[in-house]
């Protein structure tokens, strides 16, 4: 026997556990959730009001919103949906049906248009327009519009499915007609009197469509919400505790500001938030920089700063006190922190952590670790992949807690986030469930790390975001340690860039704010005073690695960066050869020693990113090599160049722009009470940069092991920062950053190239910028139109990408792997480039690779049609 009885109507069902729940108490569940999320103390209410542009009023909007929620499974009433109660389809009357097409499909049937406008009868008639685009907002809360294109030509046959069924005893349009009087009854809109105008922003029609999904993900989770038959007896009685519900979960999850936060003082703020770097016995001061972000006035609706300054001058403590101030304001219900990488992030992650334990007296919100295709803790990153709901082994309130960790989805659900820059960017994309991103994000204080790092795609999906979030009120800070005037301009949407001599003599450090006619209003911030008198200059690699190995004898801390995971592991391999594996960084005493970089299962990626802040970070014990000596090489790629705090002797890398050899020289003699300890010869620091002294190739035939033309694809760029290390060797740091990301960036210095038989790679330089562009502006949402109307945008959407480049599809390995570096561990996952998976034949819809194998040596091979997948200290890697 079905579960459900044939003349009720139900929204969720378990029929294995002989559970359902009722149409009318999950509608009333969701419009509670969207009751709380709009009371006086929500942020996320405040950014629908500012989106909504004034033309209603609030205690209007908060009705029309809870009114929407209640109707968004109206759908649900159909026949075909309400049959799915029988597993065996030779049981049911009525074939399968959603519930979101079909809604779509039935506009055009008298009867249930009838039904479906019963309850808007308060609004104006002449907003009909405006209001089908707010319900179809709402009801296409699946995480894309509803696409006319997507159904099959000649009219569907609907009428049937909400038809009196005399054999069922089901009454479809009845049961519609009773969720648009409850729904009525529940928003209490008829309170606010006859022909209501209604928001006709697009910004708020696609705030909607995620507030929508929103209150179902909440509405639908059974921590808070069990199912139960019971109130579709008696939904009035249930609407109460439907609300009682949906308070304690918002509340826990921290979609709604609860939570006391300390008060602060301008004074004191630093001492209170970070105790242990400023406590009163440190006798650490704010840097001037802090001493800005502490003491500026608040920034008044929507915002966007920002902070350019050099490493060491406390840019993360500046954010997260200013986000402090924002939270302690009422301004912000959160804050994500958005960084370049996977590894940037995790490392971050534990310092905000500190940070937030101190702000939050009452307990602290637990923060949420946001990167694509993780989990806090790897063993479930299985279920948030594949989009299933997560299983916690935990407690029942640690689950509530842990909602906002339990779906890729929801991480921006979470009060504290920290997470790749993707995360946030998904918000701004053409992608199933952006708009839920976007309302959740819409709450927080933004902060993005490396700003300079992004390249032009991605640099035009944030300043579509950067819009959005300002015009609904929110605030951003962007933070780099020097930005080109060129991306100024584009991020502040200002014309035309300033000439070479003012842009290299604007001051810096800084802070700017974007103003409403575009560009920005700076605010000079004091120098910290320190100067690193630093020298760079070109090497050769073979002198380059002999230089790595002498200085390590010589007991100095030695990074060698190399630009591909390839060189990098090609650069173990010659010093292995070189017999100096007793000087080689070692994470775990007694395994085999490792390059740093991202292709690493993620358990041994944890060990790893543990051991580099242990050995080479501000509370480091002292790096050492195997033999137990002073001396030590780390052989990396770019994961230790951003955002990591480590500090080295020695700096070897490969060539690479400016502003990226800018960034890696932060990583030299970064912890001033190291300066007294240095080996003799590494008292000054010094960046060896590998490079061709007879320039780099045009073409762009050679040279890609060593990134340029692959990695780095601009070669204009690359040349010109290669004469600029050949022709400057001595450097002030900081002070000597403007002229130098100017000397490259600056569209007259690119100029100059072209008399010296750079026109056609120029000319190509600036043909994939462009494509570049049109992509991001084909990727990006709309926002000009509302959400229905951007259906069109989403047909390409698997085609669509955070970063340029990134074709890689997570696949299953079986056996799982064992790990290197990790205890008790195995790697059930590798990424893998979509063109090696079309190669060796792995099916795309369900990618799996097995027949795994342990050899002599320990290591994982997987053979594969044309090759070997394998997993070593090395991480993975294709061998042919």
């Amino acid at each position: 026997m079905p579960v459900v009885p044939s003349n009720q109507f139900w929204a969720k069902l378990r029929t294995e556990e002989q559970l359902w729940h009722p149409l009318v108490a999950h509608s009333a569940d969701v419009a509670a959730v969207a009751r709380r999320l709009v009371a006086p103390d929500s942020v996320l209410f405040q950014r629908l009001i500012r989106s909504a542009g004034g033309r209603t009023g609030p205690q209007r909007i908060q009705a029309l919103l809870v009114l929407l929620a209640a109707l968004h499974d109206v759908g649900k009433a159909n026949h075909g949906f309400q049959e799915r109660r029988f597993e065996a389809l030779r049981d049911r009357a009525f074939p399968h049906q959603g519930h979101v097409r079909i809604v779509f499909e039935s506009l055009t049937d008298p009867e249930f248009q009838v039904a479906l406008e019963s309850p808007f009868g308060w609004a104006d008639p002449d907003e009909g327009e405006t209001l089908m685009d707010l319900l179809s907002a709402t009801i296409a809360h699946h995480g894309r519009p509803y696409d006319p294109a997507d159904v099959a030509s000649g009219a569907s046959d609907v009428k049937r499915f909400w038809n009196s069924d005399p054999a069922s005893g089901r009454e479809p349009l009845v049961e519609v007609r009773r969720l648009g009087r409850l729904a009525v009854e529940w928003s209490g809109i008829r309170t606010h009197g006859e022909g209501m105008r209604l928001p006709g922003s697009p910004l708020f029609n696609h705030l909607v469509a995620g507030f929508v999904t929103l209150a179902d993900w909440v509405g639908s989770t059974e921590q808070f919400f069990p199912q139960t038959p019971d109130p579709d007896l008696d939904p009035v009685q249930y609407w109460a505790l439907a609300q009682e519900r949906a308070d304690r979960a918002c509340c826990e999850i921290g979609l709604v500001v609860d939570r006391r936060v300390s008060s602060l003082a301008p004074s004191t703020i630093y001492g209170q938030l970070f105790p242990g770097v400023f406590g009163p016995d440190t006798g650490n001061r704010p840097t001037p920089l802090q001493k800005t972000l502490a003491e500026r006035p608040l920034p008044e609706g929507g915002s966007c700063l920002v902070v350019e300054s050099d490493t060491g001058s406390g840019k993360t403590e500046a954010a997260l006190t200013l986000y402090a101030r924002l939270r302690e304001a009422g301004k912000v219900g959160g804050l994500m922190f958005a960084l370049p990488t996977r590894a940037t992030a995790s490392a971050m992650k534990q310092r905000v952590a500190e940070c937030v334990e101190h702000l939050y007296p009452g307990g602290a919100p637990r923060v949420v670790l946001a990167v694509g295709g993780q989990s806090p803790t790897p063993e479930e990153s299985v279920d948030i992949l594949e989009g299933a709901e997560r299983t916690y082994p935990d407690a029942e309130d640690q689950e509530r807690a842990d909602w906002a960790s339990g779906h890729a989805k929801k991480f921006l659900a979470g009060e504290i986030v920290v997470g790749t820059i993707d995360q946030a960017l998904l918000s701004a994309l053409a992608v199933k469930h952006a708009n839920l991103r976007m309302s959740a994000l819409s709450r927080h204080f933004i902060v993005v790390d490396e700003v300079h790092s992004h390249d032009r795609y991605m640099l035009e999906a944030l300043r579509t975001l950067l819009r959005v979030h300002e015009e609904s009120g929110g605030a951003t800070l962007l933070m780099s340690a020097t930005l080109s005037a060129t991306a100024l301009t584009f991020l502040g949407e200002a014309e035309g860039v300033a000439e070479f001599d003012e842009a290299a003599r604007r001051p810096y450090p800084i802070v700017s704010d974007r103003t409403e006619a575009g560009g920005w209003r700076d605010q000079a911030v004091a120098s910290t005073g320190r100067v690193k008198d630093t020298s760079w200059y070109l090497v050769g690699e073979e002198t380059a690695l002999k230089e790595a190995v002498q200085a390590a004898r010589s007991g100095a801390r030695v990074c060698l960066l190399r630009n591909t995971v390839r060189k990098a592991r090609a650069t173990m391999g010659d010093l292995l050869e070189l017999g100096v594996r007793d000087l080689i960084w070692t994470p775990v005493p007694g395994r085999p020693p490792a390059t740093y970089h991202s292709k690493y299962a993620h358990s041994d990626r944890q060990v790893l990113d543990r051991a580099v802040l242990r050995d080479f970070g501000s509370t480091d014990r002292g790096a050492a090599g195997p033999s137990g000596g002073g001396g030590v090489i780390l052989i990396a790629t770019q994961v230790v160049e951003q955002s990591l705090d480590v500090d080295f002797d020695l700096m070897i890398t490969d060539l690479a722009p400016v502003d990226v050899l800018l960034q890696r020289m932060g990583r030299l003699h970064r912890h001033l009470r190291r300066n007294l300890s240095r080996p003799n010869g590494f008292t000054h620091p010094r960046l060896q940069v590998i490079a061709p002294p007879e320039g780099i190739d045009p073409t762009g035939r050679s040279g890609r092991e060593y990134g340029w033309g692959s990695v780095y694809q601009n070669l204009p760029v690359l040349e010109l920062t290669r004469r600029l290390v050949g022709g400057v060797e001595h450097l002030q740091i900081p002070r000597d950053n403007r002229f130098l990301i100017e000397s490259v960036y600056h569209p007259d210095r690119l100029e100059i190239l072209i008399g010296d038989g750079w026109a056609e790679a120029m000319e190509q330089t600036l043909g994939r910028r462009w494509a570049h562009v049109s992509l991001a502006k084909d990727a990006v949402l709309d926002f000009a139109r509302t959400y229905p109307d951007n259906a069109s945008r989403y047909r390409e959407e698997r085609s669509i990408r955070t970063r340029l480049g990134d074709d890689t599809i997570r696949v299953r390995v079986d056996p799982p792997a064992p790990c290197w570096y990790g205890d008790h561990c195995f790697a059930h996952f590798v990424n893998l480039p979509v063109g090696i998976l079309e190669r060796e034949g792995v099916t795309l819809s369900d990618p799996v690779i097995n027949r795994g194998k342990l050899d002599a040596q320990g290591l994982t091979r997987y053979p594969l049609d044309r090759s070997v997948l394998i997993y070593g200290p090395q991480g993975w890697e294709v061998a042919h």
